[in-house]
This record gives C-alpha cells, structure tokens and sequence, in this order.
C-alpha cells in the first residue's frame, strides 16, 4: 500500500424514479474491478479510486474523486507499476468523459431522526445524469455531466442559500473558482 494514501472504493449511486440505485459495470465480468492510485492534490499523497482495465496500462474511473484535481467519473487514465508497491498510480488522462465533479459540504442534520442532507441532494438532482460518492454525512462527491452543469449549479447555489449546502466547488477544473471554498469543504 502507497504511504499517506486514502482508498475510496465505494461505487457511485443515484436517485431513479425515487430509490438510490448502485451503478453497474457495463462488462462481461464485474470482477475486473481494480483499485488504481492518484497523486492527490489535497490532504493526502494518494487516493485509491476504483476502475475497470480497458486497454494496455489503462483503466477507465469508476469512482468520484474526493482528493483529486482534473480527474472526473469515467476518464480513461494512463497508468503506470509503482516499483515498490506495485500498486497501479495514475499518469495522466488520456479521454475525457464528458463529466464535471463537485465536491460539497453538507449540513449535518439538527436532529438524529432526521433524512440525511445527501438524500435530498440526490432527489433534488434526480434527471440529471449525476452521480453520487458520499464519504461521510457530510462529504459528498458529485459527477455531472457536462450538459446539466448549469442546472446543477443552480441548484447548489439554492441549496446553499436554504441552508443543506455549506460549501461547495467544481474540482474538475482550477479555473472554475472551486478555491474560494476548498478549504472550507474539507476543514470547516
């Protein structure tokens, strides 16, 4: 295992007509999972994120980056043996997938019987085309597609303004302005 690494193995889920669903691999065996590492750009050295090997030293992302600048949902990456682990890292992006990832700070729910924020979040977003990657209550990673990112901005902006959202920024892209709240998002 890579030092300072934080592994995200989780797999991305959504709302559909009302019930969180799982996304399912499009390949004859669901068992060609594998963990690859990306040098993260934020509070760890590497995040492990799950992907499918579609080529010689190439897998295609199946997780959502938390820690990870310029990496998005289904980006088909380069990768390459780190000598000493043998673990797969990261190289650089090779195709893009056409998805813009979002990182956001929930509130917490004020009492415990309460539906958590990211339920909300997911059917406010219902119809989009995004994906969901929770690391905790209030942590969440979000993949929108590139032709619902001005709806799905606007409906964070108004959850912010409603008080569910904390914090939150696109962490596909530098130029996007996420660095105004991207401290707030992981140490608030």
């Amino acid at each position: 295992m890579l030092q300072r690494s934080i592994e995200h193995p989780a797999r991305v889920t959504r709302v559909e007509a009302g019930a969180i669903v799982a996304r399912t691999l499009h390949t004859e065996n669901a068992n060609e999972e594998i963990t690859v590492w990306a040098p993260a750009s934020l509070l760890c050295e590497f995040e492990g994120l799950l992907a499918k090997p579609v080529g010689r030293d190439q897998a295609q992302v199946l997780s959502i980056p938390f820690y990870r600048i310029g990496i998005c949902l289904d980006d088909v990456v380069d990768l390459a043996q780190e000598e000493e682990s043998g673990s797969l890292v990261i190289e650089s992006v090779s195709q893009r997938s056409g998805f813009a990832n979002f990182v956001l700070r929930l509130v917490a729910p004020a009492e415990s019987a309460a539906p958590p924020g990211w339920r909300r979040l997911m059917t406010e977003l219902e119809g989009t085309g995004a994906w969901f990657d929770p690391m905790n209550a209030e942590q969440i990673a979000v993949a929108v597609p590139l032709t619902s990112l001005d709806k799905v901005s606007s409906t964070l902006a108004r959850l912010k303004s409603e008080g569910l959202v904390r914090h939150w920024g696109r962490f596909d892209d530098p130029s996007s302005g996420f660095l105004d709240e991207l401290g707030q998002i992981f140490l608030d």
